[in-house]
């Protein structure tokens, strides 16, 4: 079958997401009832219900919504299956330890250093969290996720009894659908004191481990599962519309980074869960609908980007050695040594230490734009299901990227571009961006090797 044109995928390599396979079935998912003489103006409200400034769409907002519309979403079959499945308990006399571990014994993992990502610092102050990581073995990337559970009893020692059960799994975007079985078993591991229970939860583990092992032809689910499993039963997990609310205007800041493939930090707290959370619904930001003519620009979106998720001073080394990577941390002392970041997101705040780089991603008039586009685009989808208007959020950030990717590769070895012609672009409705941008596509277009000459004299309009 050949590609959809029209479809989304998420951008993908051998090193951080799998290639999907050209036989993935569409899943469509329209917008809203087209309707002549809308009404295009209205008072947004977010989440916490302050009123924000009325905004009115213009021609071409409205043509972005349409178009928005249109785009269908590659629906793929996800691996599922774990290749290793272990229980991690602290101790505050011994220190850390993997209590029980399961793996296949054709190809055992080394998971030295594992038992930090399962039990970060902090969360000895909380009864739950969940925990997402990358571990590393023989240049193999895995992803893990961990649940953790802190039971407290005054009968304990110390009080508490503290453990953490974990899987590994070759696509982190298939590692949630296991959240609800670990989560409910460690509790009930955490929570029972005779041996006769405790063998009874290893032996539903050592039967989970092998329904799932990744020599298993059958643990494959539609991508619209797990993503519908994501949001409605795990708090939002991954909400791109969540992660909007949250950053404002500043997601577009993101969204160059992350195009620009920097090395972007995420200051969280416990739970890490939340940190996690942002993580995913970044990596949504690089979705594009392929168009042919253009496939040497579309093999950079996403591409070489590490996710990481959850990661400790004890990452510190291997984070220096990384280009590009996205990452959450809940250790302060990260946030002291610039060096190992190109952009830290703290709270609502994004600090970027270099400042060549703080002009190329500086919050643009384009940004402030598209963000009162998007509150319009969400009062008009606030009667869908959420699900729904999850799908068509994702949809805006893969043509906002298609308009980026058709108008570099028009460009490319033939013209000369500057702030005028950027702003043409952007009037005519085919470019997302303004010419104060001009600094981003230059850095963009060098990066993926393209032959654009640019000028960025400020005497061109920018507006």
């Amino acid at each position: 079958m050949a590609p959809n044109k029209n479809a989304i995928f998420p951008s993908s390599d051998n090193s951080s997401s799998p290639v999907i396979s050209s036989t993935d079935d569409d899943e469509r998912t329209s917008l809203i009832p087209k309707k002549k003489n809308r009404v295009v103006a209205a008072t947004i409200t977010e989440e916490n219900n302050s009123p924000r400034s009325i905004y009115r769409m213009k021609k071409n907002d409205q043509d972005v919504v349409e178009k928005v519309s249109t785009l269908s979403v590659v629906n793929p079959m996800i691996d599922t299956s774990i290749v290793c499945l272990f229980v991690v308990k602290f101790d505050l006399k011994i220190g850390y330890q993997i209590e029980h571990q399961m793996q296949n014994s054709a190809n055992p993992i080394n998971l030295n250093g594992i038992e930090y990502k399962c039990l970060p610092s902090g969360t000895h102050k909380l009864d739950t969290d969940t925990v997402l990581f990358r571990h590393v073995h023989d240049n193999r990337e895995y992803f893990g996720l961990a649940c953790v559970d802190i039971f407290r009893s005054k009968d304990l020692d110390r009080g508490s009894r503290i453990r953490s059960l974990g899987i590994l799994s070759p696509d982190y975007r298939g590692v949630m659908t296991h959240t609800t079985f670990l989560r409910n078993c460690i509790q009930g591991m955490n929570a029972c004191d005779n041996s006769e229970d405790s063998r009874q939860f290893i032996h539903n583990l050592t039967e989970y481990f092998q329904n799932h092992d990744s020599n298993s032809k059958i643990n494959q689910r539609r991508l619209s599962e797990i993503t519908k499993e994501e949001i409605e039963n795990h708090l939002n997990f991954g909400s791109l519309i969540s992660l909007f609310y949250f950053y404002r205007e500043n997601i577009f800041t993101l969204w160059k980074a992350l195009l620009l493939k920097k090395r972007i930090l995420i200051s969280t707290s416990v739970p890490i869960g939340s940190g996690c959370s942002k993580v995913h619904a970044i990596h949504f930001l690089t979705y594009f609908a392929p168009q042919q003519a253009y496939s040497y620009i579309e093999n950079h979106f996403g591409r070489n980007i590490n996710f990481c998720y959850y990661i400790s001073l004890n990452d510190y080394s291997h984070l220096l050695q990384m280009k590009s990577y996205l990452a959450c941390t809940c250790d302060e002392i990260l946030e002291s040594k610039p060096e190992c970041y190109d952009v830290l997101l703290k709270d609502r705040q994004v600090v970027i230490p270099d400042k060549i780089l703080k002009q190329t991603l500086k919050k643009s008039e384009s940004d402030e734009e598209k963000s009162k586009l998007l509150d319009t685009l969400l009062s008009q989808i606030a009667h869908l299901p959420r699900m729904e208007q999850e799908a068509i959020f994702r949809k805006y950030f893969a043509f906002i990227n298609n308009q980026t990717i058709l108008f570099l590769g028009s460009q490319d070895k033939r013209a000369q571009v500057n702030k005028r012609v950027m702003s043409a672009e952007r009037k005519s409705g085919t470019l997302p961006l303004w010419g104060d941008d001009i600094y981003f596509v230059k850095e963009l277009a060098e990066l993926i090797g393209l032959d654009i000459e640019f000028t960025t004299s400020s005497s061109f309009c920018c507006c």
